[in-house]
C-alpha cells in the first residue's frame, strides 16, 4: 500500500512539472517589433524627440499596437556626419525591445559674427590757390576703440536642478539596501526614488529603472523579469509608492527598490 502511494505521488509530481513547463513555454516572452517609416530624418543637437518618433511604430504579437510606449533612450553622435538613436518599446508583460537607428547628423553651428566693414578714407581735396580749409577733427584712439569694439553679450548661466536633502537621503538608503544583498542575488537601482508629477500627468513606470546587476545572468534577459507593485492614480493628488524587484533565472530575488510618487 505504501509503495502504491509513493508511485502515485511521483506520478502527480511529474504531471505538475509538465504543466509548469508547458505554461512557461506558452508565456509571452517576446517584445514588440519596432518599425520605421521610409523617410530618412536628420538629427540636430537639441531636436525635439517628437520629430524622432514621427512615423515610428511598435507592434506586439499579443498586445497589438503599443506605439504609445515608444521612447528615445539616448541619442549620441558617431562622427561629424552620423548619429545613433536608441528606441525602446515594451508590451504589457514588460517584454522590452531596443533598436538602434542610424541618423544623418547635423551639429549645431554657432552663428559667425560678420566683421564690420571699415569705412573707406575719403580722398583729400587737391590743393588750390584758395585758402586751405581747416582740417577735420581726428577722433582720439579711445573713441576709435569704443566705436569698433563690439559689446560682448552676457553668457547665459545654466541652472542645474540639485538633489534635495530628502531625495539624497532616500537614494542613499535604497542603494545601501541593494549593496547588502547576497552576492548571488541580483540588484536593482532606480534613476529617482522621489518624484513629483502634476495631476493628470502620465507616468512610464519602467522608465525609472536605471540599472540591474547580476553575477551570472544576461542583464538584457533580466529586464523581462522586472516586477512592479503598487498603483498611482494621477487624477487624485497624494503620495503613492511603487515597489520594484527582479528575479534572476536561478530564482534569486533582488532588493526591493521603492519609488515615491507625489501627485500635486
Amino acid at each position: 500500500m505504501r509503495r502504491k502511494m509513493v508511485i502515485l505521488l511521483a506520478f502527480i509530481c511529474i504531471i505538475l512539472a509538465g504543466f509548469v513547463i508547458g505554461v512557461r513555454m506558452k508565456a509571452d516572452r517576446v517584445g514588440p517589433e519596432i518599425t520605421f517609416g521610409e523617410k530618412d530624418i536628420a538629427y540636430r543637437e537639441g531636436m525635439d524627440e517628437e520629430k524622432l518618433l514621427k512615423d515610428v511604430k511598435a507592434v506586439d504579437a499579443v498586445d497589438g499596437d503599443v506605439t504609445d510606449t515608444l521612447t528615445i533612450e539616448s541619442v549620441y553622435p558617431v562622427d561629424e556626419q552620423e548619429a545613433i538613436a536608441v528606441y525602446v518599446a515594451k508590451d504589457s508583460k514588460n517584454n522590452i525591445t531596443k533598436v538602434k537607428r542610424k541618423l544623418a547628423y547635423k551639429p549645431a553651428k554657432e552663428e559667425e559674427e560678420e566683421p564690420e566693414e571699415e569705412a573707406e578714407p575719403s580722398e583729400a581735396p587737391e590743393p588750390t590757390a584758395t585758402p586751405e580749409p581747416s582740417p577735420l577733427p581726428t577722433p582720439s584712439p579711445a573713441e576709435n576703440s569704443e566705436a569698433l569694439t563690439p559689446t560682448p553679450e552676457p553668457t547665459p548661466i545654466e541652472t542645474v536642478e540639485e538633489e534635495t536633502p530628502e531625495e539624497r537621503a532616500a537614494r542613499e538608503e535604497q542603494e545601501a539596501l541593494a549593496e547588502e544583498m547576497p552576492p548571488q542575488s541580483p540588484r536593482i537601482y532606480l534613476t529617482d526614488y522621489i518624484i513629483h508629477i502634476g495631476v493628470g500627468e502620465s507616468i512610464d513606470r519602467l522608465s525609472y529603472v536605471k540599472e540591474i546587476q547580476d553575477d551570472s545572468d544576461n542583464i538584457s534577459e533580466l529586464w523581462h523579469y522586472i516586477s512592479i507593485n503598487g498603483e498611482v492614480d494621477t487624477n487624485v493628488p497624494g503620495t503613492y509608492e511603487l515597489s520594484y524587484y527582479v528575479t534572476d533565472l536561478s530564482g534569486n530575488v533582488s532588493n526591493t527598490a521603492v519609488l515615491q510618487v507625489i501627485v500635486e
